[in-house]
């Protein structure tokens, strides 16, 4: 059973002449969706991609937005990695890794990590 989800974002945009509307769509095909909810520690979490026959290729990080802790989805090693919204879900494709790594500034008690 193939599922999807559909990002899309019709937004004004400022530019040099004015302003112009900018329609972006992502549609995402998967076979199964797997959630965890994680309490993270402050410091590197190392999280385990999870090993399915059906493949994972996408992990959406959806932070709970009662907690503003800065969260940074890195590399091993000196890599300060980029930093994720608080507010909002954000969508990272996987490219065959095992494992990442999130930086938590300080403990958060649920951010939730979605696998498709």
């Amino acid at each position: 059973m193939t599922n999807a989800l559909q990002v899309q974002s019709v937004s004004p945009v400022a530019t040099e002449t004015g302003e112009t509307i900018i329609n972006i769509s992502l549609p995402i095909n998967f076979n199964t969706m797997y959630s965890i909810i994680k309490g993270l520690a402050s410091g590197d979490n190392t999280i385990t991609v999870p090993n399915h026959p059906d493949s994972v290729s996408i992990v959406m990080f959806v932070p709970d937005p009662t907690e503003v802790i800065a969260v940074n989805l890195k590399g091993s090693g000196g890599d300060t990695g980029t930093t994720l919204s608080y507010l909002a879900p954000t969508i990272f494709p996987l490219s065959g890794q095992s494992s990442f790594i999130l930086h938590a500034a300080s403990t958060h008690a649920t951010f939730q990590v979605v696998f498709m």
